[in-house]
């Protein structure tokens, strides 16, 4: 097992740490798939990002600056999650599954 590989799953393993997320958190044994990983970044890239796009067009309209549309922010925090997560938790959660499955795909 990979050092980061615990790092990463001890993280995962606390409940209060998947917060909104708690309802797409796989078993021990279960693989984190890709439709998975997408969803939990979409929620949570719309759900910081929607905000985060009407501060920026209020702020837009108040020092009369163009301001971006209301769907940039969510798109591009969406991708940064996903992007993140599939690199980084999605992997090594995977890896721990296969080992705990008994499976010889990571």
């Amino acid at each position: 097992m990979l050092e980061t590989d615990r790092v990463f799953t001890d993280y995962c393993d606390v409940k209060t740490n998947w917060g909104p997320l708690a309802v797409f958190r796989p078993a021990p044994h279960e693989r984190m798939g890709i439709r998975r990983t997408l969803a939990m970044s979409v929620l949570l890239g719309f759900l910081f990002g929607v905000p985060g796009s009407v501060f920026l067009s209020l702020v837009g309209r108040l020092v009369h600056r163009p301001y971006p549309s209301l769907f940039g922010m969510p798109l591009a925090l969406s991708t940064a999650y996903f992007a993140i997560a599939w690199l980084t938790f999605a992997p090594a959660w995977n890896r721990r599954a296969a080992r705990l499955s008994g499976s010889t795909k990571p």
